[in-house]
C-alpha cells in the first residue's frame, strides 16, 4: 500500500477501530464509518484516473482492506460486492456500461451484492425481469427476493442476477445494477449469524421495480476472475480479524493489573504471554504475506487475460483459503492464552474475532478448496469449474 493511501486513511481507520467493540455490543451498524471511507475516495480507489478515480493497484486495495478488516472486519466484508463489481468493470472491454459505471463509482457511489437465493441456484433464479408493454412503450420490471445481500444496506446500487423473460418468450440469465432508491426496493438487516453481525447480510426484496434496459447484461461463459476477487475480499477479512485479535490481547496484557500465570513478573516479561502472542503474530505475518502475494498474481493474471492465466490465479487463491482459514481460527482462539480468563469478559468483546473468522470460513468449506487445488494440480481441472456449473440452469431430470 502506498504511503499516500496509508496516511490518508489512517485517522479514519483509528476512529473505526476505537468504536468497533461498542458497535458489536450495541449491534450498531457502521453506516457513518462506511460513509467516512467513501468520503476519502474508497469507492473509486481502483478506477483509472481518466474516469475520475485514483488508479490504485489491486495490491494496494487488498492491503487497505486488510487494514479496514483489522479495524472492523464487518466493514471490509460489507465492501465485498463493491470491490468485485469494480474489478469486473476493469476486466470488461470498452462499452457504454463500463464507462458509465466506472464514472459512477468514481463519484462515490457504492455497489452492494444481491445475487444469492435460499434455493442456492444462481443459474435458475426465482427472481425475474419481465418485459411488459407500458403506456409509453416497453418497460422492464424486476421482482424477487435475495438473501445474504452483504453490504447492500450501505450502498447506492446493488448487483443482482435475474431471469429476463422477453415478450417473444425467450428467457435469458442476466445481471444488472439496481438503484436502491427506486420504488419497490426494500433492504432489511435481518442477518442473525453469530459472527459478522454488522455486515447487514440480510434480505433485499424487489417488487415491481422498473429497471433501465441499458444496464441489463446477459450472463456469458466468458472467463473472468470474479471468484478470485470475491475470495480475496474474504481473505482480507480473515487476516484482519486475526491481526485484530492479537492487537487487542496485547492491549489487554499491557493494561492488566493481574498476571494469572506468573504473578511474580509483569505480563510484558511473562513467557506465557510472550509465547502466545509471538506464536499468534507469526502466523498472522505469514498469512498476510501470502495474501498480498496472491493479490499480485491475480493482478498479473488480469493483465494477461487468458483462460490459462485466470485458472492459475484461481488455483493460487483457492490454495490460500484452507490455510488462511485454519490459521486465523488458531490465532483467534489461542491468543487468549496470553492473558487468561480476564480476556473473555463480555465488555471486551474479543470473542467477536473468533466468531467472525468462523462465520467467514463457512462461506467456503476448507475441504472443498483443498479438493479443488488437488484436482487442478493432478488433472488440470480449473478451480472455477464448479463455480461455472453453479451459474448454469440445471438440466431437468428425466422422470
Amino acid at each position: 500500500m502506498s504511503k499516500e493511501i496509508s496516511n490518508n486513511y489512517a485517522p479514519v481507520l483509528e476512529k473505526i477501530r476505537k468504536g468497533a467493540g461498542a458497535r458489536e455490543l450495541q449491534r450498531k451498524l457502521p453506516v457513518a464509518e462506511i460513509k467516512d471511507l467513501v468520503a476519502l475516495g474508497f469507492a473509486g480507489l481502483r478506477v483509472p484516473t481518466e474516469f475520475g478515480g485514483a488508479g490504485a493497484s489491486l495490491e494496494s486495495v487488498v492491503e487497505l482492506l486488510v487494514e479496514i478488516a483489522t479495524a472492523d472486519s464487518n466493514i471490509a466484508q460489507a465492501l465485498r460486492g463493491h470491490f468485485a463489481f469494480v474489478e469486473l468493470l476493469l476486466e470488461a472491454p470498452e462499452s457504454e456500461f463500463r464507462s458509465h459505471w466506472l464514472k459512477e463509482v468514481a463519484s462515490g457511489k457504492l455497489v452492494g451484492n444481491a445475487e444469492s437465493e435460499k434455493r442456492g441456484v444462481y443459474g435458475d433464479p426465482h427472481t425475474f425481469i419481465d418485459e411488459v408493454e407500458g403506456d409509453n412503450g416497453t418497460i422492464f420490471v424486476l421482482n424477487g427476493t435475495k438473501f445474504y445481500t452483504t453490504g447492500t444496506y450501505f450502498a447506492d446500487y446493488t448487483w443482482t442476477t435475474a431471469l429476463l423473460r422477453s415478450l417473444n418468450g425467450e428467457e435469458t440469465l442476466v445481471s444488472l445494477p439496481v438503484d436502491l432508491s427506486a420504488p419497490g426496493v426494500e433492504v432489511i438487516d435481518d442477518w442473525n449469524g453469530f459472527g459478522q453481525k454488522l455486515t447487514a447480510s440480510g434480505t433485499t426484496t424487489f417488487k415491481d421495480v422498473e429497471v433501465d434496459q441499458r444496464w441489463i447484461i446477459p450472463r456469458t461463459d466468458t472467463p473472468t476472475l470474479v471468484w478470485s476477487y470475491l475470495q480475496l475480499n474474504l481473505l482480507t477479512v480473515l487476516v484482519g480479524s486475526a491481526q485484530a485479535a492479537v492487537n487487542e490481547v496485547v492491549t489487554r496484557a499491557l493494561s492488566s493489573t493481574r498476571n494469572a500465570w506468573n504473578p511474580g513478573v509483569e505480563h510484558r516479561s511473562d513467557p506465557a504471554a510472550t509465547l502466545a502472542i509471538g506464536d499468534a503474530q507469526s502466523r498472522v505475518t505469514v498469512i498476510r504475506g501470502a495474501l498480498i502475494d496472491a493479490s499480485r498474481r491475480v493482478a498479473d493474471a488480469a493483465a494477461v487475460a487468458t483462460p490459462e492465466a485466470f485458472n492459475e490465479a484461481d488455483a493460487v487463491v483457492a490454495a490460500l483459503w484452507p490455510i488462511v482459514s485454519e490459521q486465523a481460527l488458531v490465532v483467534t482462539s489461542s491468543v487468549f492464552d496470553a492473558v487468561g480468563a480476564s480476556a473473555v469478559a463480555q465488555d471486551h468483546a474479543i470473542d467477536r474475532h473468533w466468531r467472525n473468522v468462523r462465520t467467514v470460513s463457512s462461506n467456503n468449506p476448507v475441504f472443498l478448496a483443498k479438493n479443488a487445488v488437488g484436482e487442478y494440480a493432478l488433472n488440470g481441472t480449473p478451480v472455477g469449474t464448479n463455480i461455472g456449473k453453479a451459474l448454469q440452469r440445471p438440466v431437468a431430470l428425466s422422470s
